[in-house]
């Protein structure tokens, strides 16, 4: 429905035009009407009529004047001038200033003046299709090029793609770019743990989830032009800034990225680490800066996910490497020892000197990964472990993206490695052995004696004792108590519950007892390493 405003200082016209027609049955809104240019322009704000119809004179603000006014606002409705005999050039004026029509007041018929009205609305209505055509072929074109540059820059920071000048240069063209990259800077984002991310971030859609990171940033860059922001995967960005644009939004560009960090998070909920490039130039430049940029983002390794890294001429500090080396070397003699929780130290230890002496995470991977799979080797002889269980979790551990994720999952490989290798150490006991560790892992919870086990086994208690410190190399009693050591520290981890307790559930009601044996086994006392952060690092001797 059409909005009809009316502007004339003679109330009797206002009136007129008011009744002569039903504008509602026609299928127009009449919003009102006013009585010059000042209180028409304050109207038209408010109501944004599609058609207004003014007198030429008027006091305050004339029709001309309201008519140029409307136009200099670029005001997208219809103008219909009334008019009286004798004003000839005054409506000339109107129509060259932009007016649609004109009408006589004192011929106003109707039928005539609704033919008219619904003239310029079919003009209208034709304007607005028109314009919002033009405009969806205007983003179409924008969004094709965007495409385009955003095709280009992928193909020319791809490795696997060489540098062929002329076809370079050809691309360069098409898509609307300047023959030269002036000095700039590259951030290379990435999404940390990013299907951990796509699921607590505020958009679970993975294409909605890259337009709005570039978004984003785009928005904060926004006061530097010609910036480039090309998508290269789902979770990852590459983002070309001139170098004379960080003097546009004062800051760095180590500080601009953490800007950039902050407000993903902020507006996402993601995690990103960001690698700011040193300066380059070109486009040659630009290719070789993102070769850089991929090895830097390995280095978050060593700093943990949400880090800001920037690329500099690192160079490898001797002495740290050979620390490196010789701590690399004390983990074999651990594994030999059975020790884990000294070879984890001492990875943790490799972890430190590594990420000082600038060794790429992947090479730190490889060194440790060697040394877990020779031990591996003394499990493969067994028939208890196959090489697929290794390698099922060889593709975790190299593909860890922080230090904290490698550690975790060297240790729980440790661990499988070694309950295997003690599963094969006790698949070798003699029948009697195997039916004593059955009865002693069923009743640990009970209170066990040496005549019991040896009614149990129908064995001499002397024999019994002999036999199976022989087997095991640790006396009958000490291994009961280890056992309930192992369940008592379970339990302490997994459940919240009186240490007083977690000692009876495991066979021993003194609870000062426990104590004893608990920090010979562990070497804190129960309620230190419930508090220890470090408690699942902690394993019974």
């Amino acid at each position: 429905m059409l909005k009809i405003l009316v502007v004339d200082d003679e109330n009797l016209v206002r009136v007129a035009l008011r009744s002569i027609i039903d504008w509602e049955q026609q299928g127009f809104d009449f919003i009102g009407t006013a009585c010059d240019g000042y209180e028409a322009i304050a109207m038209i704000e408010k109501f944004q009529p599609d058609i207004v119809i003014t007198d030429l004179k008027m006091p305050n603000m004339d029709g001309l004047q309201l008519i140029k006014k409307l136009k200099e606002s670029n005001y997208a409705g219809k103008i219909v001038v009334l008019s009286n005999y004798g004003e000839l050039d005054l409506v000339k004026q109107a129509l060259m200033l932009g007016a649609a029509e004109y009408i006589l007041k004192v011929t106003i018929i109707a039928d005539d003046f609704i033919a008219m009205l619904n003239n310029i609305g079919g003009a209208l209505a034709s304007e607005k299709e028109m314009k919002i055509k033009k405009l969806k072929e205007t983003i179409k074109l924008k969004q094709s090029i965007t495409i385009m540059k955003n095709d280009f820059f992928k193909y020319l920071l791809n490795d696997e793609n060489g540098f062929e000048y002329q076809y370079i240069a050809r691309q360069i063209e098409e898509a609307g770019l300047p023959s030269v990259l002036p000095k700039s800077i590259m951030f290379y984002v990435f999404i940390d743990n990013y299907e951990e991310a796509l699921g607590s971030a505020k958009f679970d859609d993975r294409k909605m989830l890259s337009v709005s990171m570039q978004k984003i940033i785009s928005e904060y860059l926004s006061p530097i032009p010609d910036i480039h922001i090309i998508d290269i995967d789902h979770k990852r960005l590459a983002v070309i800034i001139p170098l004379q644009g960080f003097k546009l939004i004062k800051n760095t560009p180590e500080k601009s990225a953490g800007k950039i960090h902050d407000l993903l998070k902020l507006y996402l909920n993601i995690e990103v680490s960001i690698v700011v490039s040193t300066e380059f130039e070109g486009y040659y430049g630009a290719k070789s800066m993102y070769s850089k940029c991929i090895k830097a983002i390995g280095f978050k390794f060593y700093s943990g996910n949400g880090s800001i890294i920037s690329i500099s001429q690192e160079v490898t500090d001797n002495k740290l490497f050979n620390e490196y080396e010789n701590e690399l070397r004390k983990i074999w003699p651990l594994f030999e020892e059975n020790n884990i929780s000294e070879a984890i130290e001492s990875i943790k230890t490799i972890i430190g000197y590594a990420s000082m002496a600038c060794i790429e995470p992947i090479l730190l991977k490889k060194d440790v990964i060697r040394l877990v799979e020779i031990l591996e080797r003394k499990v493969y002889n067994s028939s208890l472990m196959k090489g697929h269980i290794f390698e099922s979790n060889k593709e975790h551990i190299c593909n860890a993206e922080t230090g904290d994720q490698f550690i975790e999952l060297v240790s729980e490989l440790l661990n499988s490695i070694f309950a295997l290798l003690k599963t094969e150490y006790k698949a070798n006991y003699r029948d009697e052995i195997k039916s004593i560790i059955q009865f002693i892992n069923c009743n640990y919870s009970k209170k066990i004696t040496i005549n019991m086990i040896s009614k149990y086994a129908n064995l001499n208690e002397s024999y019994i004792c002999r036999l199976f410190k022989n087997e095991t190399g640790k006396s009958i009693m000490n291994y009961i108590n280890e056992v309930r050591m192992e369940k008592a520290a379970a339990l302490i981890k997994g459940k919240d519950m009186p240490i007083k307790n977690i000692a009876c559930q495991v066979g021993i009601d003194d609870q000062f007892y426990f104590n004893k044996v608990f920090r010979k086994y562990f070497g804190v006392s129960p309620t230190d390493f419930r508090n220890s952060k470090k408690s699942s690092n902690i394993n019974c001797h």
